[in-house]
């Protein structure tokens, strides 16, 4: 999707109807800083029936096994993300050639076409965003915003926007903090420890030291490879670590226990 969306609807609640360019919506208008992805052809998400679910209930170990064949088609397209590669050439001019027979405004099709190749961003699987574009109240703005104001949003050209209700769609940000504040031993926060991120020390990307008791998923060295797979293993490690915890704790005074990295292995 876009980096910033900001649609007028009917209502405060979001139903189907009010996506952009439902009929029961009066008109949407959808800036665009850059343009966001490549949106790829349908056929990449795999749909479940009701008798799958049942078979996996069934049958945990078959469960398992239609899981590995998923994850490693998955994992398959891994090539398509190196560039300069032949799967990553042909997957950007399929999806440039997909999204420029979506959307019949030529314009507007060259308008949201990223200028990077296939990969440098999450790719969208979600065609409906490609058809929104052609509906008649539906509007694509290019320039930026420069306030946005009770009646709505002023950009750059000093044309007012005017909407019932905006949506702010900018996308994540991607970071190696938790969303709080977090403490440790001395009362430092996190990001004192860390330097602002440019020296995220963390043993197994999974504990740091100084913060005892603290586990992270997904955070500082986590992506290298398949997201899926290192998120498994950060929490089978997890596990493993607070099952020893439970062991030791047996024996001695639970609330006395602290489970944090040595220095030097967190060094190592």
């Amino acid at each position: 999707m876009p980096n910033r969306s900001l649609h007028p609807t009917k209502r405060s609640r979001l139903s189907e109807r009010d996506l952009p360019g439902s009929k029961s919506s009066r008109g949407s208008t959808i800036f665009q800083r850059t343009p966001a992805c490549w949106v790829m052809p349908p056929g990449g998400n795999f749909v479940y029936t009701a008798q799958d679910h049942e078979a996996w209930k069934a049958d945990p170990e078959k469960l398992r096994s239609d899981a590995e064949k998923r994850s490693a088609a998955f994992e398959s397209l891994f090539p398509s993300m190196k560039t300069g590669s032949f799967v990553n050439y042909l997957l950007t001019r399929v999806s440039a050639w997909y999204m420029w027979y979506k959307v019949k405004d030529a314009n507007i099709s060259k308008l949201i076409t990223p200028d990077f190749v296939f990969g440098c961003r999450r790719p969208c699987a979600q065609e409906t965003f490609l058809d929104a574009l052609n509906q008649p109240n539906v509007t694509l703005e290019t320039n930026s915003i420069t306030k946005i104001v009770p009646e709505g949003i002023v950009a750059k050209d000093g044309l007012e926007h005017k909407f019932d209700a905006i949506v702010f769609a900018t996308g994540y940000t991607l970071s190696t903090f938790p969303p709080f504040e977090l403490r440790g031993v001395g009362g430092q926060t996190l990001q004192e420890s860390w330097k602002d991120g440019k020296d995220p020390v963390v043993f197994h990307g999974l504990m740091t030291r100084g913060f005892p008791n603290y586990m992270m998923i997904g955070m500082a060295h986590f992506t290298v490879g398949s997201a899926m797979w290192n998120a498994d293993a950060h929490v089978s490690h997890a596990v493993n670590v607070l099952k020893h915890f439970v062991s030791v704790s047996k024996s001695t005074n639970p609330t006395s226990q602290i489970v944090q990295p040595s220095l030097r292995a967190q060094q190592e």
